[in-house]
């Protein structure tokens, strides 16, 4: 009798279990190519369009303030002269200015909007040989054919 309860407690537990969320499916994600922007001073270094200077990241981080853009990643386009960005925020708003910006140089893609080939392709057009999977840190997937094996 006991064995059967503690099975079906067992078991219950198991129904209200939660798989943990990706990483990469948290937050709000834009892919976006973007001018580089600041004087290069420790003070103001050269950073993307759009992304928080130190000063401004420790201000927000003071207040506890958690909008806006709260990380990035980056490469450099072949040129040297715009910035291939992964922003993440945590809701849509937060990236609304990059997605609608006019600025010179900017183009933006959102995630569920735009495919992956599509934000490569425009990409590859700054720097080449370049994956999305390169900007995420993730370790690129290439097919390699096996040999048969010699019997």
């Amino acid at each position: 009798m006991l064995r059967g309860i503690a099975l079906i407690l067992l078991l219950m537990n198991a129904l209200f279990a939660q798989n943990r969320v990706s990483p990469e499916m948290m937050y709000h994600r834009v892919w976006a190519v973007v001018p580089l922007i600041g004087s290069g001073k420790p003070d103001d270094p050269k950073r993307p369009m759009f992304t928080p200077s130190p000063a401004e990241q420790a201000a927000k981080l003071q207040k506890g303030d958690r909008s806006g853009v709260i990380g990035y990643s980056m490469q450099l386009s072949d040129d040297g002269k715009s910035a291939l960005v992964e922003f993440v925020g945590p809701t849509p708003a937060d990236l609304q200015p990059i997605v609608t910006s006019t600025a010179p140089g900017v183009k933006a893609f959102e995630r569920g909007k735009a495919t992956k080939a599509q934000i490569e392709a425009e990409f590859q057009k700054y720097k080449v040989g370049f994956t999305l999977s390169s900007l995420s840190g993730q370790a690129p997937t290439a097919q390699v054919a096996i040999p048969p094996v010699a019997k």
